[in-house]
């Protein structure tokens, strides 16, 4: 019987508007945290929904890589974005 991981493995985000070229795949157990890059919410809401999903005080290097890899890929809006929307742009 099929893992019914293998048929949802995460959600695919990608820039429709190819300020980035990155194509990221979010696992389930994570696409819930995505709420916490909504500009409102802070760094200690990410850790508290990542604890909260996982069951785990030690987050600290799930919260890192997630924020990295978003960062890197320039999906929240900060330095990252900005440069790649105006080098997009030029």
């Amino acid at each position: 019987m099929p893992s019914p991981l293998a048929e949802n493995p995460g959600l695919f985000i990608r820039d429709p508007y190819r300020f980035s070229d990155a194509m990221l795949i979010i696992p389930p157990v994570l696409v819930e945290c995505l709420q916490c890059f909504d500009g409102r919410q802070t760094d200690l809401d990410l850790r508290a929904a990542l604890v909260r999903l996982t069951q785990d005080l030690e987050v600290g290097q799930i919260e890192r890589h997630l924020m990295r890899t978003l960062s890197d890929a320039g999906f929240p809006h900060d330095e990252v974005f900005e440069r790649m929307q105006a080098d997009r742009k030029r």
